[in-house]
């Protein structure tokens, strides 16, 4: 007995830095585990549910009127297959995402620690991952986010130790990552050209010339294959679906200017902003090995989104974290010691408070979001209770409806003159309108004026309203 506490003691001994990493990963998973009862959707998390849901019933990778099938496969499935351990999709995808948040915390620490060895480093880059805004908001919803930065944390690392410390054994499990990241998010692929530039920048591009390189490739090409087929089914062509996605967020809104991502730093980082833009000057200065790799890492992501990419949200860039959150370390240890140490206890508890504030200001954002619009889940709820079955209905958000009321949804026409045609040729039940939404200027005329339409539900948040039509008087009437 003795022998085994003496074991425990020398072995499982956990410092000051382990049991702050605690308090990290308590902090964080208290934010994320206030969820309202019930919860609105956003537009890529109903498509992702009902992706999933479809391969959980029916075996097959669709949603809605064939649309969707060009998103990555990943999320929906692993949604899928934690469906029967939860009680409902929502909840398997909010585990989902919440697991693979915390874990992104406690790999950033661990891999921090060992490639600088520095557990204050290692402490300091969870603690401004887990108080990141940006990260507190998207690791909220059921998307891509969290679990895209868990994966290209794991990828940059792995690759990292196999080819500066050649340990060729790592090879195939960056092919293994590299692949499922890029099923999980497209973008995720830029992971494949940085190494390749990496290793050119480094002169070491021999050094992939290995049997166990050459395995992570085909690892990597492996696990695309049910992928590639499926895009070739579909699009008649291997990467259709990632070829129409990137078109269809670069030509179907306004280009954004090149420069978006540099102005919108500061409203998006806060403090972290600054302090990236001194760990990026002092890794100019210095050129030490791992601050290049990750301020490498940065400018492939910034620039690829910054030129190729038409539509820009801060999200898409969010892959970019992990680095981002390094070279803010570096700032703070600069700031800390330009003049004399004694200012570092100063910086960094500045640091910490700020970071906390925005982190609660993050949160209540999130939760006040996630409760934002529930009038369409309402609306829809009561169209589920009274659609028959295989009926359409025609409404603007046709991810939401889908998701919540199993109805097949049609947009609105362009113009009037389509809609007689489309209550003729389709078995439509009801129709959804929403205020705040694009559509046709005749819409709003037509909801009011037709005869053949009854209003039977109507729910206002604010100035956001959702109201829902019966098609045909005398066969419903219900008071609202």
């Amino acid at each position: 007995m003795n022998n085994a506490l003496i074991f425990m003691r020398k072995h499982l001994k956990i410092s000051k830095y382990e049991k702050m990493l605690f308090l990290i990963l308590i902090f964080s998973f208290a934010l994320k585990i206030q969820m309202p009862e019930k919860r609105s959707l956003w537009w890529d998390e109903a498509v992702y549910l009902g992706l999933a849901e479809n391969i959980y019933s029916d075996h097959i990778y669709h949603f809605n009127i064939n649309q969707e099938q060009f998103r990555p496969p990943l999320l929906p499935l692993l949604i899928a297959i934690l469906r029967p351990f939860f009680g409902s999709f929502e909840d398997a995808g909010t585990f989902l995402t919440i697991t693979a948040s915390l874990t992104s915390i406690a790999m950033i620490y661990y891999i921090i620690t060992k490639m600088y060895n520095n557990k204050k480093y290692g402490i300091l880059a969870s603690f401004i991952m887990a108080t990141n805004t940006e990260y507190i908001f998207w690791s909220s919803k059921i998307s891509t986010e969290s679990l895209s930065i868990l994966i290209v944390i794991a990828s940059l690392y792995l690759f990292y130790i196999a080819f500066e410390k050649n340990k060729k054994e790592f090879y195939p499990y960056v092919g293994i990552l590299t692949a499922l990241a890029f099923l999980l998010r497209y973008s995720n692929g830029l992971l494949f050209p940085f190494f390749i530039i990496y290793a050119i920048y480094r002169k070491g591009s021999k050094k992939l010339a290995n049997r166990e390189a050459l395995l992570g490739l085909f690892a990597f090409l492996l696990l695309l294959m049910p992928w590639v087929g499926m895009n070739y089914k579909n699009y008649g062509n291997p990467l259709g679906g990632a070829i129409y996605n990137l078109n269809l967020i670069n030509h179907t809104v306004p280009w954004h200017m090149p420069l978006f991502y540099l102005s919108e730093l500061v409203a998006h980082l806060q403090v972290l902003a600054i302090l990236l833009f001194v760990g990026l000057f002092v890794t100019l200065r210095k050129r030490g090995k791992k601050d290049i790799f990750f301020a490498m890492w940065i400018l492939v992501v910034f620039l690829f989104f910054s030129l190729f990419v038409g539509q820009k949200h801060f999200r898409y860039i969010l892959i970019s974290l992990p680095s981002v959150t390094v070279m803010s370390i570096c700032g703070v240890n600069y700031l800390a010691n330009f003049r004399k140490k004694k200012y570092e206890k100063i910086i960094v508890s500045l640091l910490v408070i700020a970071m906390m504030i925005f982190a609660c200001f993050a949160y209540h954002i999130s939760y006040k979001n996630m409760t934002s619009r529930i009038s369409l889940r309402d609306a829809a709820e009561y169209i589920r209770a009274r659609a028959p079955k295989n009926c359409y209905i025609i409404g603007q958000s046709y991810p939401m409806l889908y998701y919540y009321t199993k109805c097949r949804v049609i947009n609105y026409p362009k113009n009037q003159d389509e809609v007689s045609s489309l209550l003729k040729n389709y078995n439509i039940s009801f129709i959804v309108y929403e205020n705040s939404e694009p559509c046709s200027p005749y819409v709003e005329n037509w909801l009011k004026n037709d005869e053949s339409l009854v209003k039977v539900f109507e729910e206002r948040e604010g100035n956001y309203s959702v109201k829902v039509y019966k098609y045909g008087p005398g066969k419903f009437q219900e008071n609202q």
